[in-house]
């Protein structure tokens, strides 16, 4: 069902458990996404581009990113948003620059 769709009946969409990889694996079901590949950046550019998209859209209340903080487990690892315990992969940083942005932020789904 589309957020259109979703809309049309009254509802707000939470986009729950999304996530992006940032390296291919072949025990993640991926597949490509035009204009984001598989790597580093490809995964901060998705990441990126979904909040924005989620924050200019009304119907849009939360997203959930799925496991950003499992980067030990190998088949979610790829889409983690760590290295490891000490090293951020950049995508993180667009959470900080979204939560920095003059954008109202919805920070408490409850709120509105």
């Amino acid at each position: 069902m589309s957020i259109e769709a979703i809309a049309k009946l009254g509802k707000e969409t939470i986009l729950c458990e999304v996530s992006f990889p940032s390296s291919t694996t072949p025990l993640l079901p991926i597949h490509e996404v035009t204009g984001y590949p598989f790597t580093l950046e490809g995964q901060a550019e998705w990441v990126h581009d979904l909040l924005r998209m989620a924050e200019i859209n009304p119907h849009i209340n939360t997203v959930f990113y799925f496991y950003p903080d499992n980067y030990i487990v190998e088949d979610c690892g790829a889409a983690s948003l760590f290295i490891n315990d000490e090293h951020p992969k950049p995508a993180i940083y667009e959470f900080l620059e979204f939560q920095n942005s003059d954008l109202p932020l919805k920070t408490n789904p409850s709120e509105n």
